[in-house]
């Protein structure tokens, strides 16, 4: 059966994901954090919600290996820092290089060098 969403032109034929599309138009947000109590219209946003609370990072950038707790942030990352074809760049001290595997071990000296700095 073809579901027609009647405040728009979006159609489906499965039902799970109209009613996933519906919360667009109803602004329903089912999902809600034990902790905070953040409400969520998606499942997977509360999922990914709860990196905070945990202090998980689970989503790591294949060019450096920097990791984040949200894919929003790391798509950000890889747009702002390897957008430009095989330009990458280092997220610490912003030196470029032209292949990922010398931006990789760079990243790990500047890492070093950042870690053994005294406060």
């Amino acid at each position: 059966k073809q579901h027609q969403c009647a405040q728009c032109s979006y159609s489906t034929h499965l039902k799970a994901r109209f009613t996933v599309h519906l919360r667009k138009h109803t602004k329903a947000k089912p999902f809600s954090c034990a902790v905070c109590g953040a409400a969520f219209r998606h499942k997977s946003t509360l999922v990914e919600h709860a990196n905070i609370h945990s202090g998980s990072k689970p989503f790591v950038c294949t060019y450096c290996g920097v990791s984040y707790q949200y894919r929003s942030s790391l798509r950000r990352h890889v747009i702002n820092i390897h957008a430009e074809a095989g330009v990458f760049k280092c997220q610490s001290c912003y030196r470029v290089f032209q292949k990922k595997s010398d931006l990789k071990k760079h990243f790990k000296k500047c890492l070093e060098r950042f870690n053994s700095v005294k406060y």
